[in-house]
């Protein structure tokens, strides 16, 4: 019995502990979905991302993966410290697509969450 309410207690302890912490954000990005609506014919989108560094430590883009060989991704200051902002660009060429589209990017940095996904979507009318 007595091992059994210890076992109770320290659950109950660490259950608190895991409740009780707060995500702290380490970068934050001002928008992770663009949705450029209808466009017409084949078109070369630009779209930004601007991502601040809100943490005490220097943050790194470490890579970029995309979704698809129609977009180009490419970000302005791969490091940044703290409080300083930089922007990524995914530039996607439509061409290929018909209707309802989405493509994404994915940005890891060294951050407690690596991944940060990126998205812009739309609807291509012919």
């Amino acid at each position: 019995m007595k091992t059994f309410s210890c076992f109770i207690t320290f659950l109950f302890v660490n259950i608190c502990i895991c409740f009780g912490q707060k995500s702290k954000d380490e970068v934050i990005f001002n928008k992770r979905r663009v949705d450029v609506g209808t466009i017409m014919n084949d078109t070369l989108l630009k779209c930004s991302f601007k991502f601040t560094n809100v943490s005490s430590h220097d943050i790194k883009v470490n890579k970029i993966y995309r979704s698809c060989n129609c977009t180009k991704v490419f970000v302005t200051d791969s490091l940044l410290r703290t409080g300083e902002s930089s922007y990524i660009y995914m530039i996607v060429d439509t061409s290929s697509k018909n209707g309802y589209f989405e493509v994404a990017s994915v940005v890891q940095l060294n951050t407690l969450q690596e991944n940060y996904a990126l998205k812009v979507v739309g609807n291509k009318k012919d």
